[in-house]
């Protein structure tokens, strides 16, 4: 019998490292996000520059750093391998996991925290973005985080205690990691909170300064690298981070293709894919709803809030990706959890008899995810990555390679980069132009699937693995090139 908190609170941690770290370094990363982000984190490595972006060589104001230097802290102690790049994202899906169990257990008891961290780890969205290289799951953490640091300073001075002020000083701290973490997504605690604080009238005007410091200080913490990448880039900074990101992305792209179900896409993506639980959540929404109306409830009101602002803010941008509005799924959990609790597993029996049950399907699951074949994960960009190293002891450094009727420009150019460390060019799609550039005197090296291959005649083969041909039109001093082959991929051979 699983009596212990603790002890129910570990073995869920248990289960959640399984689900979020087993087999994470199979398969390739993904073309867009993971691979864009994987391969800043190692120019950092390359350039030695923590403080400055780089992609292709290049500064890269887009991004903010604080993922990115997590993943080259693995890369830099591990190497650079898709485990490391998907590791800070898994790990910080842990700490959310825990998260969430001390949110739910400081509103509503035990109980409700512990199904709070089942019904997140059991989250499909959330775990499927735990595991990849990306920014979401960790901004999740840090939001998160904040949120529960100011409702420990809001229930510390109910009860009059006194520490209100250190809870409020890692608000802060954690409200700026956000913001370094993914732009104004992180500042989404500020705005909860300072409704939640102008809305409610009876703090002590001690909290009111504490919680301005709080704010001033999260406020401070990205401004620091604000200040430096401006003394380094200049306006290029705030024109590519602010600008580009925030008014071009997501309020100017796709702005004549809008409709009033296009604003609604977050919530219809919610009813198919954060299901079973989309009706739990409902559900304990309504219930925390009626706790703010009628009780007055400070967790509810900033639960509440917290939803509210993030759905409704975010589905005003033109860019809406479900992982954006990640950090919504903690508090879903906390309050679909808390209507379990109190309306279907009433009594203790029936809540231990659901968490032993839990606990026996996590077994099973880790047992097969442990021990058994299968994959989590698919081969993606297998044949990018196989014909990598060839790329990259044929093809010189700051060398572009062609690419010729390939696939959308992006989803080819990123694990390129990434894996081979070259660079390619938007694909060429006539095939004169192609021709014409085979012919003449400068030697070229070139990327296209088989079919395109075998239209454009004399080619030099240098590898293939798949459908995916690399080929020159010359001959490669000092080597000698294959045999067409297409089952494996090509070892370089002297």
């Amino acid at each position: 019998m699983i009596k212990s908190e603790k002890l129910q609170l570990a073995i869920i941690a248990l289960f959640a490292a399984v689900v979020l770290f087993a087999k994470l370094g199979q398969g390739g990363l993904a073309s867009f996000d993971d691979c864009y982000y994987a391969e800043q984190a190692k120019e950092i490595i390359n350039t030695g520059d923590w403080l400055t972006m780089h992609y292709e060589n290049r500064p890269m104001h887009e991004n903010d750093p604080v993922c990115l230097w997590a993943m080259a802290v693995m890369f830099k102690a591990f190497g650079i391998t898709e485990f490391t790049a998907r590791f800070p994202s898994a790990l910080f899906g842990l700490f959310t996991i825990l998260l969430v169990y001390f949110l739910g257990r400081l509103l509503y008891g035990h109980w409700t925290g512990i199904f709070s961290s089942v019904i997140l780890l059991t989250t499909q969205i959330f775990t499927k973005y735990a595991r990849h290289a990306m920014l979401d799951v960790t901004l999740t953490f840090f939001v998160i985080l904040a949120l529960f640091f100011f409702i420990k300073a809001v229930k510390g001075q109910e009860s009059k205690e006194k520490n209100t002020g250190t809870y409020l000083i890692f608000f802060g701290i954690s409200a700026g990691i956000a913001i370094l973490t993914k732009n104004l997504l992180g500042a989404f605690p500020l705005i909860t909170t300072g409704l939640f604080v102008l809305f409610n009238k009876k703090f002590t005007s001690g909290f009111y300064i504490r919680f301005a410091a709080g704010i001033c200080l999260a406020i401070l913490i990205p401004s620091l690298w604000y200040f430096y990448s401006y003394r380094v880039s200049g306006a290029a900074f705030f024109k590519t981070h602010f600008g580009y990101i925030i008014f071009d992305r997501a309020l100017k792209e796709d702005a004549g293709n809008q409709s009033f179900r296009s604003y609604a896409t977050y919530f219809i993506e919610l009813f198919r894919f954060y299901e079973p639980w989309i009706f739990l959540a409902l559900a304990g929404f309504v219930l925390i709803l009626k706790k703010w109306i009628k009780e007055k409830d400070k967790g509810a009101i900033l639960l509440v809030t917290h939803v509210v602002i993030t759905l409704c803010i975010l589905s005003l941008a033109n860019a809406r990706k479900l992982w954006y509005i990640m950090p919504v799924f903690p508090a879903f959990a906390v309050m679909g959890s808390l209507f379990a609790n109190e309306y279907i597993l009433k009594t203790e029996s029936s809540k231990r008899s659901t968490l032993y049950s839990f606990v026996s399907a996590g077994l099973i699951i880790s047992v097969i995810l442990l021990f058994t074949p299968v994959r989590l994960d698919w081969d993606r960009n297998a044949d990018i990555k196989a014909l990598a190293p060839v790329v990259k002891e044929t093809v010189p450094e700051g060398t572009k390679v062609i690419t010729y009727k390939t696939e959308e420009f992006f989803a080819l150019q990123l694990p390129f980069i990434f894996y081979s460390g070259r660079s390619t060019g938007y694909p060429i799609t006539e095939k004169q132009e192609m021709l014409k550039l085979l012919k003449g005197k400068d030697r070229i090296f070139a990327l296209t699937y088989l079919e395109s291959y075998k239209e454009l005649g004399d080619c030099r083969l240098i590898a293939k693995y798949g459908e995916l041909v690399f080929f020159s039109n010359k001959n490669i001093a000092g080597k000698t090139l294959p045999l067409f082959d297409p089952d494996r991929p090509y070892t370089v051979r002297r």
